[in-house]
C-alpha cells in the first residue's frame, strides 16, 4: 500500500488547520497508509497533543532535543521526511504534506518534488492545490470531456481517461487521479450511512458506475438515483440532468432487480 507522509510543526500551526489539510487525506484510508507525525513541546501544545493522537498521530517531543529550541522541531521534521521518503518507504510513497508556515522547509519541499513527489504546504508562497489534480479536471474541461456526459459518466473511468490523456498524462497519473477523485465519493458515501466495504477494494482500472451499483446494497431505485449523483459528483466535479441519465438507470435497476 502506498503512503502519505503527513508531518505536522504544531507550534507553528492551529489544530484547525490541520483539520483543514487532514479532511483532504481522511477519505483516502484503506487506499493509502497515511503516516502521521505532529512535533513540538509537550509544555507548549498541552492537551493539543492528544487531539492530534487521537486522528492516529505519532507524537514527537522536540524539547528534549536540545537545550536551545529554536528551529529544532523544523529540523527534526526536515530529516524525518527525508528519511521516510529516502530510506524507509522509498518508493512507496505518493504525497507528502508538510504542515508548517516557515520557509525553512522550502528544500525539503523542492527535493520532495524533484523526486516527483505531490506535496502540499501551508507555506503561504508555496501554497499547493493538494492531491486531487486539478490539472487534470482542467485539462479535461478545456477538451470538452467535461462536464461530463450522461454517457461517459457510466462507463470505465480508466479506460475513458486513457483515450482522452494518454499524450498527457503518464500511466500513474491517471491512476492517482482515479484513486483520489473515486475516495471522494467512498467518504461521502461512508458519511451518508452507506457500506462501502466492497467498493473500497476496487481497483481503479476497473471503477465504473454499473460495477459501483452492483457492489452496494440499494434496497429502492432511488437509493441508485442518490448513489449516481453523489457518484457523479465527486468523481467528475458536476451533475448529470436526471432526464438524462434516467433511461440509463431504470435499465440499470432491472436488470439487477427485475423491476422498479
Amino acid at each position: 500500500m502506498r503512503k502519505i507522509i503527513f508531518l505536522v510543526d504544531a507550534e507553528n500551526i492551529p489544530f484547525d488547520m490541520f483539520r483543514r489539510y487532514y479532511a483532504e487525506v481522511e477519505p483516502l484510508k484503506g487506499m493509502y497508509e497515511i503516516i502521521g507525525r505532529v512535533y513540538g513541546s509537550y509544555n507548549v501544545l498541552g492537551k493539543t497533543i492528544a487531539m492530534y493522537c487521537a486522528k492516529g498521530f505519532e507524537f514527537i517531543e522536540t524539547s528534549s532535543l536540545s537545550l536551545n529550541t529554536k528551529n529544532v522541531a523544523d529540523m527534526k521534521m526536515s530529516v524525518d521526511c527525508t528519511d521516510l521518503v529516502l530510506r524507509t518507504y522509498k518508493q512507496e510513497v505518493a504525497y507528502v504534506y508538510i504542515l508548517s508556515r516557515d520557509n525553512d522547509f522550502l528544500p525539503v519541499v523542492y527535493k520532495m518534488e524533484s523526486l516527483g513527489i505531490e506535496v502540499r504546504t501551508a507555506i503561504k508562497d508555496l501554497n499547493r492545490v493538494g492531491i486531487n489534480k486539478p490539472k487534470i479536471l482542467k485539462h479535461l474541461q478545456l477538451i470538452g470531456y467535461l462536464p461530463i456526459s450522461a454517457e461517459s459518466s457510466v462507463k470505465c473511468i480508466y479506460s475513458e481517461l486513457k483515450s482522452q490523456l494518454a499524450d498527457e498524462y503518464e500511466n500513474e497519473d491517471i491512476i492517482n487521479f482515479i484513486n483520489t477523485r473515486f475516495s471522494l465519493f467512498i467518504g461521502a458515501a461512508a458519511n451518508h450511512g452507506w457500506n462501502v466495504a466492497k467498493i473500497q477494494r476496487m481497483r481503479p482500472e476497473k471503477v465504473s458506475f454499473e460495477l459501483v451499483a452492483q457492489n452496494m446494497k440499494m434496497k429502492k431505485f432511488s437509493d441508485l438515483v442518490e448513489i449516481y449523483g453523489m457518484y457523479t459528483r465527486r468523481v467528475f466535479g458536476s451533475a448529470v440532468k436526471r432526464e438524462n441519465i434516467e433511461p440509463y438507470l431504470e435499465k440499470l435497476w432491472r436488470d439487477m432487480h427485475g423491476s422498479i
